[in-house]
């Protein structure tokens, strides 16, 4: 991955790029050894890692009054022109947005907005995350919410609606039901879901995850699989295409809307939220979880009781990661540890662990 050239944000200390300044192998030798020091292990651990550095197709920023990208290492919003880890049709949609805002200010003290495109590269989507009182008065101005229209698929709010092209000869703006779209995909499988909804940054990497994930379904050969944190099915759909039963488990009611229609040829395999199935002796099984950044909370519990003879563990943060492998220690052993740089040029990165039960 080429870096001769240095970003200029790096040098304002922007979050999204803390480790421009050092080469590769270096900064993924960085992440092996935190990651090493948090699981306290021996095992050797493994590393996927994307062909470029410019492959974000989802980016979430913070805009006010006055500035417009990411925070730097002591909380002060940079303004960015552009952002160099992006895809580039991401940074397109982004610069655009950016030049826009400047000609149409939205007059607000501070909210968030998050851009996606989908794989096919022919839509730009919006997501605005103001408060109520900001909303409103941009549904009441009505034009430049219409102007961006020209250009993104808008979604607003924590209620994640979408505004109705429909109402713009109307009085007022008006918001409606999500449509579920093509903005992600896994394997080359289309997942529909809202430009609101929580996915990995980029296919590419989501697919590194999850063709190693499959290889250890594979080898162990289960009938039933346990997901915690299904989302909107980037694994679920590729373990039922595998001839997996499935029991889903997601707090997320609208992707769980989502994940019935990208698993609907499965339907008679897939089992959603039923805790009583948890506990289930017949069938040789094992769990796949992807909790939150809090971690398994109480889940683990459930784990511990289920007949999984192992569990396939995805986290993000690896701090709530070594808390809950600690709690599972005297049930399960590490077998296995896979680390996929989703993030390249920061200190973030995702990390697979799979354990047998002992």
């Amino acid at each position: 991955m080429n870096r001769d050239n240095i970003c200029p944000h790096f040098l304002k200390n922007c979050g999204g790029c803390s480790h421009w300044n050092i080469d590769y192998n270096t900064e993924v030798q960085l992440k092996k050894d935190h990651l090493k020091s948090k699981l306290n292990s021996i095992i050797e651990i493994r590393v996927k890692q994307p062909s470029t550095y410019q492959l974000r197709t989802r980016f979430d920023f913070t805009i006010s009054d006055k500035a417009m990208g990411l925070y730097s290492k002591d909380r002060e919003l940079i303004d960015l022109n552009s952002c160099a880890l992006l895809h580039p049709e991401l940074e397109k949609a982004f610069v655009f947005l950016r030049e826009f805002i400047a000609k149409n200010p939205l007059f607000i003290e501070k909210g968030s907005l998050r851009i996606r495109i989908n794989p096919a590269l022919d839509q730009w989507g919006l997501w605005i995350d103001f408060s109520n009182i900001d909303i409103k008065r941009l549904l009441d101005e009505k034009t430049i919410l219409m102007k961006l229209s020209e250009n993104f698929i808008i979604e607003i709010g924590q209620k994640k609606k979408r505004l109705s092209i429909e109402s713009f000869n109307q009085s007022q703006l008006k918001l409606t039901d999500p449509k579920p779209e093509n903005w992600f995909k896994t394997l080359d499988d289309e997942l529909l879901c809202s430009i609101s909804s929580f996915t990995q940054p980029a296919p590419e990497t989501a697919d590194l995850l999850t063709n190693e994930i499959l290889q250890w379904v594979s080898n162990i050969q289960p009938q039933r699989v346990i997901e915690y944190g299904c989302g909107i099915g980037q694994y679920s759909l590729p373990l039922l295409k595998l001839g997996m039963n499935l029991d889903v488990f997601e707090n997320d009611l609208l992707a769980i809307d989502y994940l019935k229609i990208n698993t609907e040829k499965y339907n008679s395999k897939l089992s959603i939220n039923d805790l009583s199935r948890v506990s289930l002796k017949t069938e040789k099984t094992i769990a796949l979880v992807n909790p939150p950044r809090s971690g398994l909370q109480k889940f683990s519990q459930n784990l511990i009781e289920s007949n999984a003879s192992h569990i396939i563990y995805i986290s993000c943060f690896p701090d709530s990661l070594s808390s809950d492998l600690l709690t599972l220690k005297p049930y399960f052993k590490l077998q296995d540890v896979v680390m996929v740089d989703q993030f390249p040029r920061t200190h973030h990165y995702e990390a697979a662990v799979l354990l047998q039960r002992i």
